[in-house]
């Protein structure tokens, strides 16, 4: 499933089952650079831009967005991680710095943890709320830097090979993908200790969706060049990245 996003800002969420993209109801909140966590009939959508930083949280039932309490730090292009009753929120951007927060959810209200190692915004998220995978991202610079979170604290581990922001990932702390970013079609895999070159995406894009519970079955969806595309691209865990259906923002 995704939701919001640029240019402008979107309120539009679609679902996809494998072979094709269907509407359903909009977010309350029109807006971009959401952290997303949780399933297609229970998912979790926190912070976000619209004109400022936004502290907004919502939960999808399957059928509707209901808004739910707000994160204690508004920011943007955070990393959202778990599910609707134990999810994470980490990083982003908050008015004129960098974030290193993380907030926990419990299904009802979002409690602030111990921070990010290094504050930054812009990167990759895979994992829940125990076992969380943060990666690279802007320091402002592009950053190589990952870190993993235990439920407790976060722990600095050995960096991407290639620094980038606004790139992608999916997958679980022993299995993560990081795709794109900037102009790159660049992507690593992960193994729970180290990250190595995988399969390249088809075409360079940014600022994208990723969606994916494992590291061997995922895909990116929209993003940029200029003006925003609507390719999505799968990927198989074995050799190629395939595209698939496109979405429809009508």
């Amino acid at each position: 499933m995704v939701f919001g996003g640029a240019p402008g800002t979107k309120d539009v969420t679609e679902q996809y089952d494998g072979a094709a993209w269907t509407e359903v109801n909009d977010l309350n909140t029109a807006r971009s650079g959401i952290g997303g966590a949780g399933t297609q009939t229970a998912g979790l959508a926190a912070g976000g831009l619209v004109s400022a930083p936004q502290d907004v949280s919502e939960e999808f039932n399957g059928t509707s967005w209901a808004e739910g309490n707000d994160l204690n730090q508004a920011r943007y292009w955070g990393g959202g991680f778990g599910t609707q009753t134990a999810g994470l929120y980490a990083g982003g951007y908050d008015p004129g710095a960098y974030s290193a927060t993380s907030e926990e959810y419990d299904g009802t209200s979002w409690t602030e943890g111990n921070d990010l190692n290094t504050a930054r915004n812009e990167a990759g998220a895979a994992g829940i709320q125990t076992a969380a995978l943060y990666f690279g991202g802007a320091e402002p610079g592009a950053s190589g830097k990952s870190e993993t979170y235990d439920g407790t604290s976060w722990t600095e581990g050995n960096d991407l090979g290639t620094a980038r922001k606004t790139g992608e990932g999916f997958g679980t702390t022993t299995s993560a993908i990081y795709a794109g970013g900037q102009t790159q079609t660049t992507t690593e895999g992960y193994d729970g200790t180290s990250w190595y070159t995988d399969v390249a995406i088809p075409g360079a894009r940014y600022g994208h969706g990723g969606l994916g519970a494992t590291g061997t079955a995922g895909l990116i969806a929209g993003g940029t060049p200029p003006g925003g595309i609507t390719t999505v691209d799968e990927y198989t865990g074995v050799t190629t990245a395939a595209e698939a259906s496109d979405i429809d923002f009508d």
